[in-house]
């Protein structure tokens, strides 16, 4: 209830970049930040990169900085989403990124690398902000500046899911689609 959530959903992969999130997480801290806790949801078929993680985060001595689910119910993702200060996606390899438009559409900003799709999901510091794949100060740097600015991640979150909300609504999506396939003239 004291601790601000810090999520990264999905897939729980080596391209997913979740491994870097115990380094994040020791530079939020050196940052006096230390009201926070980053939650991974997601599921995975390499339980070797999960222990990978844990080693990580109990190496660094972060255990009281995480919580880790292997799977949950979209409902689950749905309410900690409702909870979340700053969506985190570190991934390396992206078609679009569903988590990311699930962050927006809750009002969430997300934190991310650039990579793929994401930059059509995500506008650099109008709905959340993009850095270099592998870039974790800038990571951190990017989420300490939005948990100390509260101004700031409430006007990033509403511009997130405006543009959410407007960019993949199902009646646009079709409408961009007949467009592609068929051409501008036939929505004439």
């Amino acid at each position: 209830q004291d601790e601000r959530v810090l999520l990264c959903h999905g897939r729980i992969h080596d391209l997913k970049g979740q491994h870097l999130l115990p380094e994040v997480a020791d530079l939020i801290r050196s940052q006096g930040i230390e009201d926070f806790k980053i939650v991974i949801i997601g599921p995975s078929k390499t339980p070797e990169y999960l222990k990978k993680i844990e080693h990580e985060i109990e190496t660094r001595g972060l255990a009281d900085f995480f919580i880790l689910h292997e799977r949950m119910p979209n409902e689950f993702i749905r309410d900690v989403l409702s909870i979340t200060s700053v969506s985190l996606f570190p991934t390396k390899v992206e078609a679009l990124g569903g988590a990311g438009i699930e962050a927006g559409l809750m009002g969430v900003p997300v934190v991310g690398h650039e990579v793929g799709g994401v930059p059509e999901v995500i506008t650099h510091g109008e709905t959340g902000f993009l850095v270099t794949p592998g870039d974790t100060g800038a990571l951190a740097g990017h989420v300490v500046s939005l948990l100390k600015d509260e101004e700031l991640r409430v006007r990033v979150g509403t511009a997130a899911r405006e543009k959410t909300a407007r960019q993949f609504d199902v009646s646009n999506i079709a409408r961009q689609y007949v467009e592609m396939v068929y051409g501008p003239q036939v929505l004439s």
